[in-house]
């Protein structure tokens, strides 16, 4: 199978490798088409089937029409006639470039729909919510990364007259997690003490919502639970270093490689990460290949991937009070929770997720719709 994959987001984006890497293992022949503004920085050591182009300016960021036309006149480079499938890894950004290589030249396509597409396009930028329903409507299949942001899409920004169409071809399939934390993955925990030593791993912005988890351990030490919270990551806004600095119980260490992220979740018992939203959230796969039970955010992209319970606790982005309660929750049925995240992580690896995909690349290409020419396509009429 010939794939074009439309994949704006690539460059420094680990999981978008390994998936394609897997996809190499399987015999799919990727083409990865990664659009970028002039003037940016091409990486050398790419290979050939890479595609890195300088295709619009700075100021077709803000004119998505103009920046998507040239991105089309840029793949017509590529003789789209030589694919099978177009696989576009955003709905707006690379979703419209596969609807129309759809609608000039009838390739299928899937498209898959993240944190951008539905907290900036959907939400924000009106004027395109009926070309995003649009290019839902007419692709093969729909990949959501949660059932949560599923939900979220089809009941705040699908018609009722498309719902029942959008919701028949949509998919929910996660993304992977590194292999080396499936290498190097932990075993079942137990409560061996009353010290409840918290992480949270990633970046450290509002987003992320640290503060949430502060005020929960504030509330705990209060209630006389020696609660301890670990920050691993870069701090991207300045204002959360000293709040990071000045309470005692709070250890902060700077972003680091992989194999020091293993061993920073072994050294501690629950994960926390109450993000106000959340596409999906590498971190609490990587943190349940350790053992860690995991607190999510209710409604992001984490919540749903498992029954309430199994792996740890949805909570609310506002409520340290609940975030608090549910960390003592965790505490009470560790041992369970911990056992639950050892078995059920394997759902994360990626050769599991490639082979999902090559199935669909596989039945999309067998049904063919559009070899023959004739009559009305029936995915788009």
């Amino acid at each position: 199978m010939r794939i074009l994959q439309i994949a704006n987001g690539y460059l420094g984006n680990r999981l978008y490798k390994n998936l394609f890497s897997f996809q190499k293992d399987l015999g799919i022949q990727n083409t990865i088409y990664v659009p970028i503004a002039n003037g940016e920085k091409i990486p050398v050591g790419e290979p050939d089937h890479v595609v890195i182009s300088p295709c619009f300016s700075q100021l077709d960021r803000l004119l998505f029409f103009r920046k998507q036309k040239n991105m089309l006149k840029d793949l017509e480079k590529l003789d789209p006639s030589q694919y099978d499938l177009v696989h576009a890894h955003t709905v707006f950004s690379g979703g419209y470039s596969a609807y129309r290589l759809h609608k000039q030249y009838g390739l299928p396509y899937i498209v898959a729909v993240r944190n951008t597409d539905v907290n900036v396009f959907f939400k924000r930028m009106l004027h395109l919510r009926k070309t995003g329903v649009e290019i839902l409507r007419c692709a093969e299949k729909i990949i959501f990364l949660s059932p949560a942001y599923q939900k979220l899409v089809l009941d705040k920004y699908i018609p009722h007259t498309d719902r029942k169409t959008i919701e028949a071809k949509s998919l929910v399939i996660p993304n992977g997690i590194d292999s080396l934390f499936f290498t190097h993955k932990g075993s079942a925990k137990t409560w061996t003490n009353d010290a409840l030593r918290l992480i949270y791993v990633g970046e450290v912005n509002s987003n992320k919502n640290p503060e949430l988890t502060i005020e929960a351990v504030k509330k705990l030490r209060s209630e006389g639970i020696a609660a301890t919270l670990r920050v691993v990551g870069d701090i991207s806004e300045e204002a959360y270093r000293q709040q990071l600095q000045k309470e005692p119980f709070i250890s902060y260490y700077p972003r680091c490689p992989l194999e020091q992220v293993l061993e920073h979740l072994r050294q501690a018992d629950i994960f926390v990460m109450p993000s106000h939203t959340e596409t999906f959230g590498l971190v609490y796969a990587e943190a349940m290949s350790q053992g860690l039970p995991v607190l999510y955010t209710r409604g992001q992209g984490f919540d749903g991937q498992f029954p309430e319970g199994t792996v740890g606790y949805a909570v609310s982005d506002t409520d340290s009070r609940e975030l608090a309660e549910k960390i003592k929750a965790v505490k009470e049925h560790y041992a369970a929770l911990s056992q639950n995240c050892i078995q059920l992580v394997d759902r994360y690896e990626w050769k599991r997720i490639a082979e999902e995909y090559a199935a669909i690349y596989q039945s999309i290409c067998q049904r063919n719709h559009y070899a023959s020419g004739e009559g009305e396509d029936p995915i788009c009429p």
